[in-house]
């Protein structure tokens, strides 16, 4: 047998290690818990915890455990379990030896500081006041473990109203209180604690010049000194500054005074002294302080859109000290935030929860970062879900292309659905590189277009995805040769296209169409590739790893014909519950009954121990057109959807490249099941 394949090579992206977005979970709808300000996020032993307050009654706290982000548990009253957890505003959790601690300001003395913890996150013990002279506050306490000690920062409910913190080196008693007001006098919101390396530095913002950011240092948390100034004067800020240390360097970001709405960062090596402030790429734009999390060795920022509130966004630093423009997560999964966000990424993952706009604000909603989806699903009868298709009641729709020169020589080869969008491949004509256009399924916006990645190789054909990824088969105008790459699809937003990856498989000789599916299970689990050229299908078969696994190969197995006309434009390998596989074609061919064509589908059932195909079923569809200079046939572009398990969605495209050059709007004709 012969290994065809370049292999693929780890694939890196804006969001490091080319992750999506889960759907929205909506813990509102799963256990009714709504709230009224923004909620509190933590994981403690493998679990999140997310910590919410009541709309009408805000001093009662509960809390919902989750061990996926999606599926969240009936919510828990913390209030009833401990009669004295009534918190004044947000709460504030930290893992300290093991143990989830819970930092809160007292509902009827809201300058009391007061703490309870667990250590199974089922009983708790009972609240503790800190009962030091001069452990008031006037902020949300904000707690931060450093050598070994908890440190809770707060603003003081004093006459000066500056920084305080106290510490325990067990969590149960707070006997030492520092306190900094002689060093910060009056601060005008709540501290921002970070440790860098052995130094613990706390940033504020003076009430005396609040635009601007200053810092206090510690190399033990006892003695303290000034640091740096964070802004300038030509970057100040208008909010309280996000710190996170990465990679030796400490990181402030906030938001600009002058040009409200720009995020703007500065960094040190120190902590003391601060340089390189900038815009975070002029596309980065947010009213309220973004949030920065590490993870995967990389840095990225969410924030909400300074122009739609609602929508969540990231961003991520790039290896030469700039960033990436923002990809639009809300674009994928719909989020709709109502306030700040709370995000954990650690070694579990990215979890973000947040209120959200849902349930007349006071929803309560999440969701995660996933990696890319390797295999298909599987249909419970592939016949069946074939025979469901109606041949004659094809709906006519529109999405937007975008405009095409006149006369153009553009033909549209494939149409491969893939959740919001259509990827639709274009050839551009003799030697001019294809390209794949990403068409919003949905909202008329218009399409952008990413060029196909081969000199010599640029005339794209017929496609398919599986999961998260995209098989297609690129060939030469004028040699007999051809090649199949493959798109990961996951990383793809409003702002980010397809994802092309290194694994290539070369085929030797021109090629019209691909299919790809999944067979065997579990450890076994791996691909089975089909490719059309002249009649004849190649069947290839990958060990079992994903496609972006740098080990994944494909080895040629099989030869057969496939002489049933017309010959499949476009083509699909299908899966069963049962493990069996088909390859459903679809082809046009001249019409026997008038000018035009004729389109088909026809399904194969493939015998992989035989090494052969045969014909189970074949069916004309009627496409249909809105007028007659549309052109709607598989020819100029076919594909194919799986739903669910049982029901299969099949699509052929407008080929007259003029009615692109006239409204910019491409023709389909989607067939599924009657009504």
């Amino acid at each position: 047998m012969t290994d065809t394949t370049t292999p693929s090579g780890l694939f890196v992206d804006v969001l490091s290690g080319a992750h999506s977005w889960s759907a929205v979970s909506d813990i509102t709808a799963q256990n009714r818990a709504r709230t009224g300000i923004a909620p509190a996020l933590v994981r403690f032993r493998g679990l999140l915890y997310l910590f919410h307050q009541d709309v009408s009654d805000r001093g009662t706290v509960h809390y919902c455990v989750s061990q996926d982000g999606s599926h969240w548990s009936q919510r828990v009253n913390l209030t009833l379990r401990s009669h004295a957890v009534r918190a004044a505003a947000e709460v504030a959790p930290v893992v300290f030896r093991d143990e989830l601690y819970l930092f809160f300001r007292d509902a009827v003395d809201p300058a009391l500081i007061k703490v309870c913890h667990t250590r199974d996150g089922q009983e708790w013990s009972p609240v503790t006041p800190f009962a030091l002279e001069g452990a008031r506050c006037s902020s949300r306490p904000l707690p931060m473990e450093y050598r070994g000690s908890l440190f809770v920062f707060y603003r003081a409910d004093s006459g000066t109203r500056g920084l305080v913190a106290c510490v325990s080196g067990t969590g149960a008693d707070w006997d030492t209180l520092v306190n900094l007001e002689h060093m910060t006098g009056t601060i005008v919101d709540e501290p921002v604690p970070v440790v860098h390396g052995d130094r613990m530095v706390v940033a504020f913002r003076p009430a005396q010049s609040p635009s601007a950011v200053l810092t206090l240092a510690s190399d033990d948390g006892t003695a303290w000194r000034y640091g740096g100034t964070i802004t300038t004067t030509s970057f100040d800020t208008a909010t309280r500054p996000a710190m996170i240390s990465h990679w030796g360097l400490l990181y402030a970001f906030y938001v600009d005074y002058v040009d409200e709405g720009a995020l703007l960062v500065s960094h040190s090596a120190d902590g003391l002294s601060w340089y390189g402030w900038r815009s975070i790429n002029g596309h980065n734009r947010s009213r309220e302080t973004p949030v920065p999390a590490v993870w995967d060795d990389r840095l990225l920022l969410f924030f909400r859109d300074e122009a739609e509130p609602g929508h969540v966004n990231v961003c991520t630093k790039n290896d030469h000290d700039s960033w990436h423009r923002y990809t639009s997560i809300s674009a994928r999964n719909h989020a709709d935030a109502n306030g700040a966000l709370q995000v954990v990424a650690d070694e579990f993952g990215i979890d973000v929860g947040y209120r959200s706009t849902a349930y007349d604000g006071n929803g309560l909603a999440a969701f995660h970062a996933t990696g890319p989806q390797p295999w298909s699903i599987r249909l419970s009868d592939v016949p069946d879900a074939v025979d469901a298709v109606s041949t004659t009641s094809g709906v006519v729709k529109q999405c937007v292309v975008g405009d095409l020169p006149r006369g153009t020589d553009d033909s549209i080869r494939s149409m491969v659905p893939y959740r919001d969008w259509f990827l639709v491949l274009r050839d551009r004509g003799p030697e001019t590189l294809g390209v794949v256009d990403i068409v919003d399924r949905e909202q008329h916006r218009e399409a952008r277009a990413v060029a196909l990645p081969e000199d010599g190789l640029d005339h794209p054909g017929g496609c398919q995805s599986i999961g998260d990824f995209l098989a297609v088969p690129v060939r030469s105008e004028h040699t007999h040769d051809g090649c199949v790459r493959f798109y990961d699809l996951s990383v793809m937003s409003d702002t980010a296209g397809p994802l092309l990856l290194d694994l290539r498989v070369d085929l030797g000789m021109a090629v019209d169409a691909v299919g790809i599916t999944d067979i065997g299970a579990g450890e076994d689990q791996r691909y089975l590739l089909a490719v059309y050229t002249d009649g004849v299908v190649s069947m290839y078969e990958s060990n079992p790893v994903p496609l972006n696994d740098p080990r994944c190969r494909f080895t040629f197995r099989f030869s057969c014909p496939a002489t049933v006309r017309p010959r499949p434009d476009a083509m699909a390998l299908l899966t069963d519950a049962r493990g069996d596989v088909w390859l459903v074609g679809l082809g046009s061919q001249e019409s026997e009954e008038s000018a035009g064509f004729d389109d088909w589908i026809t399904l194969y059932r493939i015998d992989r121990t035989a090494g052969r195909l045969t014909i189970w079923s074949r069916d004309r569809l009627r496409t249909r057109a809105p007028e007659r200079r549309f052109l709607i046939h598989f020819r100029f572009g076919a594909g194919l959807e799986v739903l669910d398990s049982e029901t299969l969605l099949v699509f052929a495209a407008d080929g007259n490249a003029d009615n692109l050059s006239q409204d910019g709007l491409l023709s389909y004709t989607e067939f599924g099941p009657p009504g």
